[in-house]
C-alpha cells in the first residue's frame, strides 16, 4: 500500500509506502530532490507519525528523457545490435537497448525519443545520451 503526495514548491510527486520508503519524481536537481524528501518526512510527522525521520537518504536511480529529433528504424537497429537490442513490436512498440559500460537501459521509440534508466547521478545523463547518439544516427529514417 502506498500514498501519493503532490508537492508544489519545489514541484514533485512523492509515493510514500507503508514500509516507510519514499520515491520522488519530477525533479532534475539533486538539491531540490533532497529538499522534497525532507518536506515529505516533515509532512508525515505532521500527519500523526512523530517517529518518522529523514535518514538513509540516497538517490537510487535517475530516469532521463531525450528527444533526438529524428525517426529511427528500430528493426534495422535490432538486426545490427542483436546482443544489446530487443525489439518485439507485438509486445512493446519500442526497442530496449542495454549497455554494460555504463550499465544503462535505453527505451527507444521509432520517433527518436529515448528514455534512459539505470543512472545513479545527474552528471551521467549527458554522457549516456552522447553514447547512444551515434548508434541512432546510423539508423536515421
Amino acid at each position: 500500500a502506498s500514498i501519493p503526495m503532490r508537492l508544489f514548491e519545489p514541484r514533485a510527486t512523492a509515493l510514500v509506502r507503508a514500509s516507510g520508503t519514499v520515491s520522488i519524481t519530477g525533479q532534475v536537481e539533486e538539491e531540490a530532490l533532497k529538499l522534497c524528501a525532507k518536506k515529505v518526512a516533515r509532512l508525515v510527522q505532521r500527519a500523526g507519525y512523530p517517529d518518522a525521520k529523514f535518514f538513509n537518504y540516497k538517490v537510487t536511480g535517475i530516469f532521463a528523457r531525450v528527444d533526438f529529433g529524428f525517426p529511427v528504424r528500430l528493426d534495422a537497429l535490432t538486426m545490427k545490435w542483436r546482443r544489446h537490442a530487443f525489439y518485439e513490436p507485438e509486445f512493446y512498440s519500442g526497442c530496449v537497448f542495454r549497455t554494460q559500460t555504463p550499465r544503462t537501459t535505453y527505451l527507444i521509440t521509432a520517433s527518436g525519443k529515448v528514455m534512459i534508466s539505470g543512472l545513479r547521478k545527474t552528471a551521467d545523463v549527458e554522457p549516456a545520451a552522447r553514447r547512444i547518439y551515434p548508434v541512432l544516427c546510423e539508423f536515421q529514417d
